[in-house]
């Protein structure tokens, strides 16, 4: 599967705007699934663990799902709705740790406190831990070159957990990601693709928790 790498200066060729843009998420590109991976390291205490694409549900009731899995990884663990899928023999443990733990914890709890308190309010589910980052990002003008005030991608990306206890491995949680290109209307992050995620955590989180994982 072909992704785009990102692109991100040398920190060494950073000046002081660079600085003050990258604090807000401005001065590099990145994927949703990238944005989802890095997520996904803050909820796994600081583990990387590798994303997995499903090709194909061949199944409508997900009794016996037949996938093509493109890459292993955690993605679709036990604690999946496709509980018909089998962990194929050789699947790879979480690749390695990028962030000390106590590191991902303090980042969770920013991501906490977002959720709770600052712009991603509308991504709360009653009754569960939710932790989450918005984003709004003005898209460049191809004609100009030029960042459109009026073309934006608007999106949020969190973890919800029935427990509370982010950043811990051992507990069942969803990470996930909605982005939205160019909404009409309303551009934040935290208007337009919080209660979007919110309604498909909330659905997944019911599920998992129904399964009994």
């Amino acid at each position: 599967v072909e992704e785009s790498a990102g692109r991100i200066q040398p920190p060494k060729r950073w000046g002081e705007a660079r600085f003050a843009n990258i604090g807000m998420g401005y001065g590099f590109t990145a994927t949703s699934l990238q944005l989802l991976q890095a997520a996904a390291v803050v909820a796994s205490g600081g583990v990387q663990v590798q994303p997995q694409l499903l090709q194909a549900v061949r199944s409508p009731t997900f009794s016996s799902a037949n996938a093509r899995e493109i890459s292993y990884g955690k993605a679709l663990g036990p604690a999946s709705p496709l509980w018909g899928w089998q962990r194929p023999s050789g699947y790879p443990q979480p690749l390695k740790r990028v962030l000390k733990e106590t590191t991902a914890r303090q980042v969770a709890q920013m991501m906490f406190a977002v959720a709770q308190k600052g712009s991603g309010k509308k991504a709360q589910i009653e009754g569960a831990w939710v932790a989450g980052k918005t984003g709004t990002a003005e898209k460049v003008n191809p004609q100009t070159g030029r960042y459109d005030k009026k073309r934006n991608r608007s999106s949020f990306v969190g973890m919800a957990s029935a427990s509370g206890c982010f950043a811990n491995p051992t507990c069942s949680q969803i990470v996930a990601i909605v982005t939205v290109d160019e909404p009409q209307g309303a551009a934040y992050g935290g208007v337009v693709a919080a209660p979007v995620w919110r309604d498909i955590t909330q659905a997944a989180l019911v599920h998992i928790l129904q399964q009994g994982d």
